[in-house]
């Protein structure tokens, strides 16, 4: 099937490998997914990138088995992607905010736990909240050499959340740009995540993208599916116009 997906989410995931969604004109959310995982180098068609948040793009898309909370999940074929064009200003903000839920719990119905939500729960694994408050951005510790991203908020019923991971792409990207131009160690970190979090507060309206992870044991925790971050996005955009690729 032939499908017309407007891109969501562009997530970082291990080595060069990514998460993409997206969602059909219907705001159907889907996730395009492959047996053996999305490369980073399929995003690009005649050496420029074509899969970003805001991109239109058509894929040739079919049924995956489906485990959920991942009931977005279609197969596809990464080499059949089309590019279209790409969504701007307004128009934008208008389909983040066709695809806002009142809060994350609401995303969840209400299954999200300690950050986490058991395999196999009847619910989504993505969504948006809007009419974001950002409360605090931390660079956390370095985990195999890839320091952790974490943010607190508030979302639109007022509850707050603490400590998501952060995996947006272009986020992480221009992260580690800002990094690159502090003395390496400790206080590179901090003093990166406080720039970051400086452009984020700069911005009027804020968008999150939140998604879970595949099933995993972390620690002595039981097998869970995390919660994360996978998706900023600002009004003003606090990454003026750029994309993961620009970083």
């Amino acid at each position: 099937m032939k499908e017309l997906l407007a891109i969501t989410d562009l997530t970082e995931m291990w080595a060069d490998q990514v998460c993409i969604a997206g969602v059909t004109r219907s705001l159907e959310c889907i996730r395009p997914v492959t047996d053996s995982g999305v490369r980073l180098w399929s995003l690009y068609k005649n050496g420029k990138p074509i899969v970003y948040p805001g991109a239109k793009i058509w894929l040739n898309l079919s049924p995956a088995e489906i485990l959920p909370p991942h009931i977005e999940d279609h197969e596809f074929d990464p080499d059949a992607i089309e590019y279209k064009d790409r969504f701007e200003g307004d128009h934008w903000e208008t389909l983040l905010q066709k695809t806002c839920r009142e809060s994350v719990q609401s995303i969840f119905d209400g299954n999200l736990k300690d950050r986490r939500v058991r395999p196999g729960a009847q619910t989504r694994s993505l969504g948006t909240v809007g009419d974001v408050k950002i409360l605090a951005l931390r660079a956390d510790t370095r985990y195999e050499g890839r320091t952790i991203l974490r943010m607190d908020f508030e979302d639109a019923s007022g509850e707050i959340h603490q400590y998501f991971p952060i995996n947006d792409l272009a986020f992480r990207g221009l992260y580690s740009q800002i990094r690159s131009s502090y003395e390496d160690g400790i206080m590179a970190d901090t003093q990166a995540a406080n720039t970051m979090s400086k452009k984020l507060l700069r911005a009027d309206r804020v968008y999150l993208r939140i998604g879970l992870t595949r099933p995993t044991v972390i620690g002595s925790y039981p097998e869970a599916c995390w919660v994360q971050i996978t998706g900023i996005y600002t009004f003003p955009d606090y990454l003026d116009g750029r994309i993961w690729a620009d970083f």
